[in-house]
């Protein structure tokens, strides 16, 4: 198996940064579901989410989003540095299936073959934001993220 990005619970779970919606540093949002429909109501009501409560942080959504899910074929994932951008991120992909910069969507059928090959060849990030965008360009086409429980 190759090791695309740190451990998955490092990078989408960062250090907490006290309550708010304010990152200490960006966070990965991945969201799935079993339709096209269901990914777009889903990344719609998680920005409503993030909009209506005030102490849901960042952090706080990223494990929600993470914890125990199944990840379904449809995916989305946004690298989001603050709040703002990850609502804008969410709202236009669940309103309009637009994918804004710093979010990523997929349908993975082969079980992330592909993904996984290209992966082999790129040269290693060298920020926390390109080793984020790379870790949900991956997810989104299937590539297996490491876990470990913290």
């Amino acid at each position: 198996m190759i090791s695309l990005a740190p451990m998955l619970d490092d990078l989408v779970a960062p250090a907490r940064a006290g309550r708010g919606l304010a990152a200490r540093r960006p966070v990965l949002l991945a969201l799935s579901a079993p339709s096209r429909g269901a990914l777009r109501a889903l990344a719609a009501q998680w920005a409503a989410r993030l909009v209506d409560t005030a102490r849901l942080s960042l952090e706080d959504a990223a494990s929600a989003l993470h914890v125990g899910r199944v990840a379904h074929a449809h995916r989305f994932a946004v690298v989001a540095a603050d709040a703002d951008d990850a609502v804008a991120a969410l709202h236009a992909y669940g309103e309009c299936e637009v994918v804004r910069p710093g979010a990523c969507a997929a349908v993975c059928h082969d079980g992330g073959e592909a993904a996984r090959a290209a992966a082999a060849v790129h040269s290693p990030a060298r920020s926390m934001g390109s080793d984020l965008q790379r870790l949900a360009s991956a997810w989104v086409h299937g590539v297996p993220a490491q876990q470990r429980t913290v």
